[in-house]
Parts: C-alpha cells; structure tokens; sequence
C-alpha cells in the first residue's frame, strides 16, 4: 500500500509539471516561453492583434484579455461547456524568444452573465494548493488552448 501511494505521488507530481497553470500568490497564473527568430519589434506588432489595450515597453507588452472563449472539448459532446477568460497578458521579448504570462484569470460560462466572472484557481487547485486531479484533462486543455491563443512562435522550455 505504502509502495502504491509513493508511486501515484511520484506519478502526480511528475504529471503536474507538464501544467503552465501555476499558483502565484493565490491565483491561477499561465506562463509559458516561446521561441521566435523574428525581431522583437515585429513580435511587439504581432500581439497588438492578440490584447486589448496594449501598453508596449522596450521589451515588453502589457494588455488584456476580454472574452477569451474557450470550448472544452473534453466533456461529452451533448455537454460541451464553453468558457470565457479574462486576465492581464504580459508579453516578454529578448532575442529569439519571448515569454507570455497571464496573471488575474478569471473565468466564466460562456454567456452565463448572471453568474459573472470568478477566479480560475479554485477550478485548478484544491484548498491545498495542489492541482484538482479530477479536472486533470480539463486543465490540459485549457493549458493548450491558452499556448495556441497566445503563441507567436515554438514552444520551449527556459526563459
């Protein structure tokens, strides 16, 4: 028994790392670095197309995401839940790659506006702060979906 517990835990822990949905200071944050061959001042133009009310920097660009739908396709087709996101979006440049970072996601039903928008951490993390096991699938797809909303270039693995 102590041998299958240590098992699932090496495994759960070795899983979870594949996530760029991290905890940061209480909240669902996503980050994730791309590779790029092209300038940083091209790469700037091409995020203007992605965020809303840009603020660019030297190497930097800072916006919003509003109404970012997502439709997981995870559940059963008759239940296909469509979600909507909104957050900060910061985009860091240094030559050949950047990083993108989303921080205060929050989240919807998609076209639920009576019940608003909350924060995305209680749907990923349990009260510990380790990832919902039973949503795994579902915080893979969201993971996936925000890498190709946001990705200029390959995805790799250091900033």
């Amino acid at each position: 028994l102590i041998i299958l517990a240590a098992i699932a835990t090496i495994h759960f822990t070795s899983s979870a790392q594949e996530f760029s949905i991290r905890q940061v200071n209480g909240q669902a944050q996503w980050s994730r670095v791309f590779e790029d061959d092209r300038d940083v001042e091209t790469l700037k133009y091409l995020t203007l197309f992605i965020v809303r009310n840009p603020k660019v920097f030297d190497n930097m660009v800072v916006g919003e995401i509003q109404h970012l739908c997502i439709q997981d396709k995870t559940i059963s087709s008759h239940d296909m839940a469509k979600y909507e996101f909104h957050g900060i979006v910061t985009y860091e440049f240094r030559e050949g790659r950047y990083r993108v970072t989303v921080s205060q996601i929050m989240m919807s039903h998609w076209g639920d506006s009576l019940a608003g928008y909350s924060p995305l951490r209680p749907y990923i993390f349990d009260s510990e702060g380790n990832y919902h096991l039973a949503y795994k699938t579902h915080i893979r797809y969201i993971d996936n979906q925000f890498s190709e909303v946001f990705k200029l270039g390959d995805v790799v693995d250091s900033w």
